[in-house]
């Protein structure tokens, strides 16, 4: 079942790691067991108040590639990628444009598990209706892609899912760790997945027998 998270960004066009609430927009996206996430974000301080849809890969801890779209054609999609530790969660974002992507500056994500939060007890969560917000947040991400200009971009990444996914966490051990040890846990972790695969498919075959 997909988690609920909690998402605020932040986003600075002179390179200086220094944010503020001007520059920064915040919504809640669906996360599955993959990485794969789906949601919503609104612009904080903005004259277009409409809802925008961010999707993408996140792996917990450790790095997020996240598209933020608009609904029409008045602005470029938009690419957040950022490595995550226990000190910071800072990274860059691009616009896409015709001829690729453009730098524009740097960026701070900062995510919050509330079913996590919410099982454990948490004050501020705690009365929260967290199955209710799914829904709604469902519902939201439904209507937007009716509407949505970028249904391309978006579809393209979508049908790259497993192999994004497997990209951009080979993109962490090698960001984080020195080469021979990112060899050896890319390694390791490709014997998990080979595992999990073929366990799926015995699975498949025991219950066509």
């Amino acid at each position: 079942m997909a988690k609920l998270i909690d998402i605020k960004g932040y986003c600075n066009t002179s390179s200086k790691y220094e944010f503020n609430d001007d520059n920064m927009w915040k919504g809640q996206l669906l996360l599955e067991e993959d990485g794969w996430f789906e949601g919503i974000v609104n612009d904080v301080v903005s004259q277009c108040a409409e809802d925008k849809m961010i999707f993408g890969i996140y792996h917990p801890g450790k790095i997020i590639e996240l598209f933020k779209v608009s609904s029409d054609n008045k602005s470029d999609p938009f690419i957040f990628r950022e490595t995550m530790d226990a000190k910071s969660n800072d990274g860059q974002f691009s616009t896409i444009g015709i001829f690729g992507e453009e730098l524009c500056g740097v960026s701070h994500i900062i995510m919050q598990d509330i079913d996590n939060l919410n099982q454990n007890d948490y004050l501020k969560t705690s009365q929260r209706n967290i199955e209710f917000e799914k829904e709604e947040l469902l519902k939201k991400i439904q209507i937007f892609k009716k509407k949505n200009v970028f249904k391309k971009l978006y579809a393209n990444t979508l049908a790259r899912r497993k192999q994004l996914s497997k990209i951009v966490l080979r993109d962490y051990v090698y960001l984080t760790f020195p080469s021979a040890q990112a060899e050896r846990i890319m390694l390791e972790l490709q014997s998990i997945n080979d595992k999990v695969e073929q366990d799926s498919i015995d699975g498949v075959k025991k219950l066509v027998k």
